[in-house]
């Protein structure tokens, strides 16, 4: 729980602990998120588009969009469309095209319930909830929408608890992603009641957000694999961190550029070789430690040890920057800040440009369904 904890925050680890395997590393959260948000959105773009001659009034009543059938044939183009892109992006974390069936099965469920509940309300419901405040009867058709949710939730945990640990929070992800974007939605409308008249898409919103909370949740999970072993190296254990962005994207690139000077980039092994690194605020290395066996066996290759300059005995030990330092088989090298960025600053961020990217599309008069509403 405090590993957890601490990489949601972006704080560093207590060194003593075993490490864990993360799903997605942290030195590659922000690739992963942009990818998988792309994936989300450019899927349901693709939904949309797939599922619009179910809106023609052409077509039998039982195959169009606003029937069960329709639903279920609506979830299903979904589940297909969003879970293979998706998988084009999980496949190097969790190598299973297994994602693409359980998006399948949870979007055709999820979106039968929405639209039997939709269904309801226009016959029975509307009779039911006549004298209910409109704020009220908006909260319940939240709460049910974010009820029918959890059956996607549940598909997708029966698979992610095969790879990941602890798994359980996935069967609310989804569930979060509709509460967010409703109060998003709420906010518009209250700002548009105040007299603040902006256009905003959905759809667009509501397709960022979902996206936004599964990365961010990913980015969460540890592979069930066995930890790693705790840091045995003393500095790198008892040495103050360095924890400001800025100054650690400085240090990041001054190693990278002083491995360049002193690496002849020979291929070592078939496979990444990394290292934990801990650089002082001048450049200079002051401990490293083998990630891997492998890595171990092949240390004599890299030009970490020529590189060491350690402490003097006795001497107080100089705050250190972790790094993660991965010699590849290509013979390039990359350097990343093992502490890897912050989910809080990613997650604002990024919902923060879902935001502006909905007003833009809500502006060009671009609507896209969204678990076919």
């Amino acid at each position: 729980m405090r590993s957890l904890l601490s990489s949601f925050r972006g704080l560093p680890f207590d060194p003593t602990l075993p490490r864990p395997y993360y799903l997605v590393e942290p030195f590659h959260r922000f690739r992963f998120i942009v990818l998988y948000m792309l994936a989300t959105g450019i899927g349901w773009f693709l939904v949309g588009t797939a599922m619009r001659p179910l809106e023609a009034s052409e077509i039998p009543t039982f195959l169009q969009s606003s029937s069960l059938f329709g639903a279920f044939v609506g979830g299903i183009i979904a589940g297909m469309m969003v879970g293979a892109l998706q998988w084009l992006v999980l496949r190097r974390v969790m190598p299973d095209w297994l994602w693409i069936l359980t998006n399948v099965a949870g979007y055709a469920v999820t979106m039968t319930a929405i639209q039997a509940w939709q269904r309801w309300l226009q016959t029975i419901g509307v009779q039911r909830f006549a004298t209910t405040p409109p704020w009220a009867f908006l909260l319940l058709s939240i709460l049910v929408t974010m009820v029918c949710t959890l059956w996607l939730g549940l598909l997708q945990w029966l698979l992610i608890r095969n790879y990941a640990r602890p798994s359980w929070g996935w069967l609310l992800t989804p569930a979060i992603a509709i509460a967010i974007a409703s109060s998003l939605v709420g906010i518009h409308q209250f700002l548009a009641q105040a007299g603040v008249r902006v256009t905003l898409q959905v759809g667009v919103l509501a397709a960022g957000v979902l996206g936004l909370t599964q990365a961010i949740a990913f980015c969460v999970l540890h592979q069930r694999a066995s930890d790693r072993p705790a840091i045995r190296d003393l500095a790198l254990r008892n040495a103050p961190f360095i924890t400001e962005p800025r100054q650690i994207r400085r240090m990041t690139r001054r190693l990278l550029n002083q491995i360049h000077r002193n690496w002849k980039g020979d291929v070592m092994c078939e496979q990444a070789v990394p290292y934990l690194v801990g650089v002082t605020a001048s450049g200079a290395i002051a401990a490293y430690e083998p990630e891997r066996p492998v890595s171990a066996a092949y240390l004599e290759h890299t030009p970490l040890p020529e590189m060491l300059t350690p402490s003097p005995p006795n001497a107080a030990l100089p705050a250190l920057a972790r790094l993660q330092v991965t010699f590849l088989p290509s013979g390039q090298v990359t350097v990343y800040s093992w502490q890897g960025a912050s989910l809080l600053d990613l997650a604002w961020k990024f919902l923060l440009a879902v935001i502006v990217l909905s007003i833009v599309t809500g502006s060009l008069r671009y609507t896209m369904p969204f678990l076919g509403q």
